[in-house]
């Protein structure tokens, strides 16, 4: 596959394959900020770090989207393999990234290593089926999408910031939110109660249901939700049965799986499957 590159006003997006040796530690430095997706699998055994002033962050494993803030030296390194990437760039602004530039804060960088927003997702794929497939103003939907992109980055890293400086009775703490993101994301496959999330952290429900609304600034109900959709259209890009993916997501029935994807959606799941196969065999 070739790499696509598409320009805008203050933003440069690119799309294609690319190759990461393995074990090898490869050191990223760019003027701009960076915003990377990859085809990260469970399987994959990826870490990265940041340099600091006078130290380094603490390792941790990559998610499948990366920020790398402008001037601040990433380091990963990986087992290796042929990675489809989209990468979208742009230029440092007076926002809130800036803040990641200038503070260098060790828990907010960590938390960059995985940035866990299904808005950003969404727009990273819409941008990468759109450079395969460019249509007859692509330079105008790069400059559209892209600035949706960034707000949503800007709002994730703003609530990420307040997650870290938050103290108690004003909401979950950062570390807290994310052994419950994590309990979540590891048991999607099954019903999740909330008695077991607030059990994670060892609060009654309704304490936790408040403070996760107060951290989140959404329900436990939609952001599982939310999750879960996203996983559903991880087994719909893998061709798995739709009998079982309804199954695997605790939906009573195919149907019921079908009705609740394409509220969300406004597309049914074969429509959504048929529609990313398509542009898999354009790109390929």
């Amino acid at each position: 596959m070739e790499r696509v590159t598409v320009n805008a006003a203050n933003m440069r997006f690119e799309y294609g394959q690319f190759s990461w040796p393995e074990d090898e530690d490869r050191r990223l430095v760019s003027s701009n900020h960076m915003l990377s997706m990859t085809n990260l699998t469970p399987r994959t055994l990826a870490e990265g770090w940041y340099e600091l002033d006078s130290d380094i962050s603490s390792p941790r494993s990559l998610g499948t989207i990366v920020m790398v803030p402008a001037a601040v030296p990433l380091h990963t390194r990986s087992d290796g393999g042929m990675l489809n990437v989209a990468r979208l760039q742009f230029d440092p602004a007076d926002s809130d990234l800036d803040l990641l530039t200038r503070e260098r804060d060790p828990s907010l960088l960590s938390d960059c290593l995985d940035i866990r927003c299904s808005e950003v997702g969404y727009g990273m794929r819409r941008l990468a089926q759109e450079a395969v497939a460019p249509g007859f103003a692509s330079d105008l939907l790069l400059e559209t999408i892209g600035a949706l992109i960034k707000i949503d980055l800007v709002r994730h890293v703003r609530r990420t910031r307040a997650d870290a400086h938050s103290q108690n009775g004003k909401g979950l703490s950062h570390a807290e939110l994310r052994k419950v993101q994590d309990y979540i994301d590891e048991n999607l496959t099954r019903r999740i109660r909330v008695a077991e999330l607030a059990g994670v952290l060892g609060m009654s429900e309704r304490h936790f249901m408040r403070l996760f609304r107060m951290g989140m600034g959404e329900t436990v109900y939609r952001f599982v939700e939310k999750r879960r959709f996203e996983k559903a259209k991880a087994m719909l890009e893998a061709e798995r049965p739709l009998k079982q993916i309804a199954y695997l997501l605790g939906f009573s029935s195919r149907v019921s799986f079908t009705v609740a994807f394409k509220r969300i959606s406004g597309k049914s799941p074969l429509s959504y499957r048929k529609k990313y196969l398509e542009s898999s065999v354009r790109r390929n």
